[in-house]
């Protein structure tokens, strides 16, 4: 059986924010996608000639969770607004699970249309306490598996080394065959591995 046939869909995460933000924002993305989250991130995904409003639409439309940042800057930001307003109907109409606030520095009153919903703080404690909690959340919204700590790719490539010298597994992540390799996997040694990954998939 192909790995690729136990990987769970990750959960999908739109996020909202305001490009003054990007640095924050950017090792969030990141951050996210390295624990197993889907990221719809403006940067990685609107190319030069793409349209923008038919972009972000399609985002909205993918995505599961909507994460907004929240900053001095970002409050002040119509469009932000827009693209919370959106999800908020969005969420209302049962098309998206959460919205997750989440908040980088202190900036006042925040919007009443956020009123009802937890913010995440990520100024005042340390960042992967905040970043857990995030984690957490959007893993309980969707019903998604918690991957095993470290990521899927660190899994896969530690089960690599556990099966030298004779292991060559396809990871879907690397997109080819892990190098050094001597010979394809026999039945009991791709059975063994076939109970490890579904062991591991099944964490939470």
């Amino acid at each position: 059986m192909l790995i690729s046939s136990l990987m769970p869909p990750p959960p999908k995460v739109f996020i909202s924010h305001y490009e003054k933000d990007a640095a924050f924002v950017e090792q969030l993305a990141s951050d996210l996608r390295s624990r197993g989250v889907g990221v719809w991130y403006s940067p990685w995904e609107i190319m030069p000639g793409d349209s923008i409003p038919a972009k972000l639409e399609l985002g909205l439309s993918q995505c599961e969770v909507f994460l907004i940042v929240l900053s001095k800057a970002s409050l002040g930001r119509p469009w932000v607004l827009t693209e919370l307003n959106t999800a908020i109907v969005r969420l209302q109409s049962g098309k998206i699970r959460k919205i997750i606030p989440v908040r980088i520095e202190e900036c006042g009153d925040l919007p009443a249309l956020l009123a009802p919903y937890l913010v995440q703080d990520f100024h005042n404690q340390p960042r992967e306490r905040a970043l857990d909690r995030v984690v957490d959340s959007i893993f309980a919204a969707t019903g998604s598996k918690v991957p095993v700590a470290g990521g899927l790719e660190t899994y896969l490539q530690r089960l690599i080394a556990a099966c030298e010298p004779k292991a060559r597994v396809y990871t879907p992540l690397q997109g080819a065959h892990a190098p050094n390799r001597a010979a394809a996997l026999d039945d009991e040694d791709g059975a063994e591995i076939e109970v490890l990954l579904r062991h591991a998939f099944s964490r939470r």
